[in-house]
């Protein structure tokens, strides 16, 4: 979600009355969250454990909110959070990605494109599979070392069968 701040509490640094906010999707929760940061199983996830994040007014931690720089549309903004938490967590957290790492990115979209890109910063040799050509192209324009248009393997796989060349392909379909 994102908004602009109406009222700020007393004991708030970093955020004032009028600034351009995005929220973040999951609220931590205690003390120990901010000592474990995302490893803490005290969270809620705005949209389904937290009702009400979508009306026009809601009240939130100023720790849980981040200024949008004027020059950024805030409409745009809204998605931020997690196109970015959302692989952040999957590579660093579950994964735990070390450089030189092989990382398959399966749909190179609203999440998996900044996933590839937050991959490759973190040092692993990305794999890029999509659909669509313009977004493998454009991916591998970026750094990502192989492309697979899963589209293609199908008639890729037809040829093979017709020519007595075996091949193995594993796919993962979420």
């Amino acid at each position: 979600p994102s908004g602009v701040v109406e009222k700020v509490g007393a004991s708030v640094s970093g955020v004032r009355r009028g600034d351009r906010v995005i929220g973040q999707p999951v609220e931590l929760l205690g003390d120990a969250a901010r000592v474990s940061g995302i490893q803490t199983r005290e969270r809620r996830f705005f949209g389904s454990s937290v009702d009400g994040v979508f009306r026009e007014f809601y009240a939130a931690r100023g720790d849980q909110v981040h200024v949008v720089p004027r020059s950024f549309p805030l409409a745009e903004s809204a998605i931020l959070a997690d196109a970015f938490s959302t692989p952040f967590y999957a590579l660093a957290r579950r994964a735990r990605i070390e450089r030189g790492d092989w990382v398959a990115i399966i749909g190179v979209g609203g999440i998996g494109f900044p996933g590839a890109v937050m991959a490759m910063k973190m040092g692993a040799r990305v794999v890029a599979i999509d659909v669509n050509d313009w977004k493998l192209e454009a991916i591998t324009a970026r750094g990502a070392e192989a492309a697979i248009h899963i589209g293609k393997l199908a008639v890729d796989e037809e040829r093979a069968r017709r020519d007595g060349r075996a091949r193995a392909i594993a796919a993962a379909v979420a």
